[in-house]
């Protein structure tokens, strides 16, 4: 599901646009262990990420610039049962799943861009930036208890940094443009990445 509010014309800001949305999928892995072995342990994992999700941005023309201003967040919770099947004996046990149940993850950014006509029609400049933090966490609480022991210990992690790009267009003749562009990227890691 997805929410979009736009408003032209936002008081100081030429526009306001805000949306939230809502996001949930499942996965399944059945795999059998022993390298083909018939009566190899069967794991089952199921897995299903829900998202929730909010952005935000403003945007302003004034003279030869075009200023924009956002930010956004994203919460990932995991629901995670796993278990083994023993063919042989038929028994069913709890094990820890590839992501630990219960986990959350959070990524979050705020930017700005901007784009500038230093010469009209001739050389137009841009230039954005972006910082984001990441945090992961899972709980013992959250574990199934085998042998009165959590399967998996708390644990967190929290991942921040940078990105940006800069770059120019120049109009050579109407028609031909040419463009220089130096970017710097970041990427968290996922939550199955982080869980796994």
């Amino acid at each position: 599901g997805y929410l979009r509010y736009v408003n032209v014309g936002a008081g100081f800001f030429d526009t306001f646009s805000a949306n939230v949305s809502y996001n949930s999928q499942r996965e399944e892995r059945i795999n059998q262990g022993d390298q083909g072995n018939f009566l190899g342990t069967i794991t089952n994992d199921k897995e299903r990420t829900s998202t929730w999700g909010f952005g935000f941005y403003v945007d302003k023309q004034f003279g030869r610039n075009n200023f924009l201003f956002g930010g956004d967040h994203y919460h990932d919770k995991v629901s995670a049962p796993s278990f083994n099947t023993d063919p042989a004996s038929g028994i069913v046990s709890i094990v820890r799943p590839r992501v630990p149940n219960g986990s959350t993850y959070d990524l979050s950014g705020i930017y700005i861009q901007d784009v500038f006509e230093a010469i009209p029609e001739r050389l137009r400049i841009s230039g954005a930036l972006r910082y984001n933090v990441g945090f992961y966490r899972s709980r013992a609480a959250d574990a199934p208890v085998v042998n009165n022991r959590p399967l998996f210990p708390d644990d967190s992690a929290r991942f921040a940094d940078y990105s940006g790009r800069i770059g120019a267009t120049v109009t050579i003749v109407k028609g031909l443009n040419a463009a220089f562009n130096y970017s710097r990227g970041f990427r968290a890691p996922n939550i199955t990445s982080l869980g796994s």
